[in-house]
Parts: C-alpha cells; sequence; structure tokens
C-alpha cells in the first residue's frame, strides 16, 4: 500500500505543478507544450489505473476549467489574428501599383 500511496502523491504533485505551470506560462507555445507533457502523465495516470480522492478531483476540476478557459482565450485570440490578416491581405489586393505615379500620357505630349 505504501507503493501505491506514493506513486498516487507522486502523480498528484507532477500533475498539479505541470497544470499550474501550464497556466502560468505567457507564451502560447510554451503553455501548449506543457499541455502535451501534462497530457503523458494523465495516460500513464489512466494506464495504472491511479484513482483520485473526492478532495483531489475538486482541484482538479477547478485547474482544468481555468485550462480549458484559457484555452477558449487563446482561440478566441487566434481567429482575430485570422481576421486582421484577412482583412490586411484584401488591403493588398486593392492597391493598385499605378497610385504613387501617374498615368503614362501626362509624360509624353503626343502633339509633339
Amino acid at each position: 500500500m505504501g507503493k501505491k500511496k506514493d506513486e498516487y502523491e507522486q502523480c498528484l504533485e507532477d500533475l498539479k505543478a505541470i497544470t499550474v505551470k501550464a497556466l502560468s506560462e505567457t507564451d502560447i507555445g510554451c503553455f501548449i507544450e506543457l499541455l502535451f507533457k501534462r497530457e503523458v502523465l494523465i495516460q500513464y495516470i489512466v494506464k495504472r489505473n491511479i484513482q483520485f480522492r473526492e478532495s483531489d478531483v475538486v482541484l482538479f476540476l477547478e485547474l482544468e476549467h481555468n485550462v480549458l478557459k484559457r484555452l477558449e482565450e487563446e482561440k478566441k485570440r487566434i481567429i482575430e489574428d485570422l481576421a486582421y490578416l484577412g482583412e490586411s491581405k484584401k488591403a493588398i489586393n486593392k492597391y493598385s501599383p499605378k497610385f504613387p505615379f501617374p498615368p503614362l500620357p501626362a509624360f509624353y505630349d503626343k502633339k509633339g
């Protein structure tokens, strides 16, 4: 039973540490990388059939809610960035290369 409890406590501490570190990360790339590391730990917990205590479930439910909230915020930011890039592309496509120069006939007088 001692080994099982040590494994339980270690998984609990590791999962909590990775989740808290991911939530505190400002760089989206590091945030996602930590979530992938966390996924490996979660798969280990599922594979070993480690059961969490009810008090721990409440803590991790709150952490999961915070992770989902952060992912929603990042999704919203990415969609806004894509919309901005789409508008920029439309503006570039509407740009006329003639704008800085007058039309060619203004430089030449055909009458001589």
